[in-house]
């Protein structure tokens, strides 16, 4: 198993969070903050072979001249690298390459290794914050240039953030209706200042002690734009006389890199071409503005190829020949774990991974015009029946069904909750009343009793017809649409298990939707489309120090409480009262830096969510989420923490060995 190297550091953190009380200035122990200040500082640069010929023959500036006057200098997780070849991703996600692409952000900040305990200067090199929490104080590094060599400036910041997120061709759109739900703060989303080239103010309505953790997020906001190159296609200045909405539509395509790869960049590479469905190849940034502990630029590695693959099948014979580097999600799959070491590669467990049946909240509130889709909604709604379906299903011999025998020990578990388990900060403290009693709840919620669940199916006057399904006392038969992902294999393969154990075992008919996400699997979520969703949910624990309600994608429920009922799909009356709660808690949660209050917060909203049954009433156990990773590749972490921020992974420093 590849370890991380325990080294001293000394890291740039000083003023990061000087004014704030939610972070220390220290790397716990443990951690590495892989960007340093060396001393003596270093005094020459140097560049990898294809860049230096480039050089010489006068197609490209000096290395010195395309790096910032200081550049971080980063200490490598192993050792030192060396310069050459490709980096092979296998992305079996997103038919555009999306989820892959999430590892070459550069955020503001970003997270230690290997757990993401700590943040650190990245982009920015300092953060300041005033003592009502509402003034936030962003200085970037000098001198970092895009990919084209035009420097990066706070105009970027603010041409993303008021011409791009808060824009709309449309007059009579109010841009704050724009902005990112997590930067909505006391009824308004954030306002933004340049001060200068390398000073930036964000201001907030009301105090808001979770800015570190929303500008280290893998999607976080705001961040750069090349204002100087994606204003020649903005309607707001290169508009005059053109349709504003259909020179907004192209718009989307020239600011993505899977669709422009004339697009700069400040990552570690340059897209080269984008084959959607297929593959996508990237280069080396000539203007990288990195350096490792010599002084040479990275990356290391020349080139990323990222092939998408959709058969699971051709997934596991690649992978476990060793035909790539790097999977987050590889197959669970007893061979593919047996052929660790003929294939030269690990599966190291990063966190744990749920899999459930998430009600759909806008499907069950909205009014139906079919007297089958009332009923049903009303079903939903009634705890005898979601108690029955839950104890019909045996979470045991499901997990071990899905992951094999073989794996069951290692990988597999039967109880548990994405928003609550012993993993969490909470879920280790028993001695917590709230936190034993909520255990207690989840481990009795989640047994299994068919004979029970049967009874309560009776009960709610539910009986078997001539066909040989449940039907509803008034008549017609029970039938329930689910969706699932096909795209994502766990998911779509656990999700056709449940509804076949609980129609052959509960008679109640379940027909099973599935879509890839690039198909459009997104208005499930978000317009209630369908009745209940088959999920996988990565670790998404409330019970720590931070909890945010969108992560329940219950998102038009949550967000017609925020707004007094002005937007959204109002939900059904008896979760009024425990959303309006959940949004209260997210609200002081949010206001307030103090750690063991964030975590009686959560522990609160934990509470709530659970036993109304807001997210996922359905559970069929978890199991340890696994990386691929090959030995062929230096300085990769084994795995990464489930906190949003998948650059943790730093492939600029990533080396390709023997």
């Amino acid at each position: 198993m590849r370890r991380l190297a325990t080294v001293a550091v000394t890291a740039v953190v000083i003023g990061l969070f000087a004014a704030s009380p939610v972070l220390s200035e220290t790397s716990p122990a443990g951690e590495v903050v892989p960007i340093i200040t060396p001393e003596p500082p270093l005094l020459t640069y140097s560049e990898a072979p294809e860049l230096a010929e480039l050089v010489k023959r006068g197609d490209l500036p000096p290395v010195a001249e395309r790096l910032p006057p200081d550049p971080p200098v980063v200490q490598p997780l192993e050792e030192l690298g060396s310069y050459g070849g490709t980096i092979r991703f296998i992305e079996m996600y997103y038919t555009d390459f999306g989820s892959s692409t999430r590892f070459m952000s550069e955020n503001l900040f970003s997270l230690t290794a290997p757990t993401g305990q700590h943040r650190y200067p990245n982009l920015a090199k300092s953060l300041e914050i005033s003592d009502d929490l509402q003034t936030f104080t962003i200085t970037l590094r000098e001198g970092v240039k895009w990919s084209d060599g035009h420097e990066l400036t706070t105009e970027d910041i603010v041409f993303g953030w008021e011409d791009m997120l808060l824009y709309s061709p449309d007059p009579d759109v109010d841009p704050d209706t724009l902005a990112p739900a997590i930067t909505n703060v006391g009824g308004k989303p954030f306002t933004l200042e340049a001060i200068d080239d390398y000073t930036l103010v964000i201001r907030t309505a009301a105090p808001f002690a979770d800015m570190p953790a929303v500008l280290t997020h893998v999607f976080s906001e705001p961040r750069p734009r090349p204002a100087h190159y994606l204003r020649q296609f903005h309607p707001k200045y290169a508009g005059e006389g053109k349709d504003a909405t259909e020179m907004w539509q192209e718009f989307q395509e020239v600011h993505s890199v899977l669709t422009n790869p004339d697009l700069p960049t400040y990552g570690p590479w340059i897209t080269d071409e984008v084959r959607e469905g297929d593959a996508l190849t990237m280069r080396r940034n000539p203007y990288y503005w990195k350096v490792d502990t010599q002084g040479r630029q990275l990356p290391y590695a020349d080139r990323v190829r990222m092939s998408y693959i959709k058969d699971g099948e051709v997934q596991k014979l690649q992978l476990s020949a060793g035909a790539f580097d790097f999977t987050q999600w590889p197959p669970t799959d007893a061979v593919l774990f047996q052929q660790q070491r003929a294939g030269n590669y690990e599966m190291p467990a990063r966190n744990s991974y749920y899999f459930g049946i998430r009600i759909n909240i806008p499907w069950v509130s909205k009014s139906h015009d079919d007297p089958n889709e009332r009923k049903l909604a009303e079903l939903l709604k009634d705890e005898r029946f979601l108690r029955a379906m839950q104890l019909a299903i045996d979470n045991r011999q499901m997990t071990t069904a899905y992951v094999s025998p073989e794996l069951f020990d290692f990988i597999g578990g039967t109880v548990g909750h994405p928003n609550f388990h012993r993993d969490s900060v909470a879920g280790s403290q028993h001695s917590d009343p709230r936190v034993a009693a909520l255990w207690e709840f989840l481990e009795e919620w989640q047994h299994y009793d068919l004979d029970e669940a049967k009874r309560l199916l009776d009960e709610l006057g539910l009986r078997i017809g001539d066909d040989g399904f449940r039907h509803y006392p008034d008549g017609g038969r029970i039938e329930i649409t689910m969706g699932t992902w096909s795209d994502w294999q766990p998911v779509g393969e656990v999700g056709q298990m449940a509804a076949v154990q609980l129609e052959n075992d509960l008679k109640i008919k379940f027909f099973v939707q599935t879509k890839t996400w690039s198909e459009g699997v997104q208005p499930w979520y978000v317009q209630g489309d369908i009745p209940v969703l088959m999920v996988g949910i990565d670790q998404e624990y409330w019970a720590t120090n931070i909890f945010n309600t969108r992560t329940m994608y219950q998102i038009p429920a949550i967000d017609w409480i925020k707004s007094d009922g002005a937007q959204g799909v109002e939900p059904y009356d008896a979760l009024k009262e425990p959303l309006r709660e959940l949004v209260s808690l997210e609200t002081q949660s949010r206001s307030t830096p103090d750690p063991e209050r964030k975590l009686d917060l959560a522990i609160q909203a934990a509470d709530i969510l659970i036993r109304n049954h807001i997210g996922y009433p359905w559970l069929m156990g978890y199991q340890a989420n696994t990386v691929y990773t090959h030995n062929r590749i230096v300085n990769m972490p084994a795995g990464y923490p489930g906190t949003g921020s998948p650059r943790f992974m730093r492939l600029e420093q990533w080396s390709i060995g023997e």
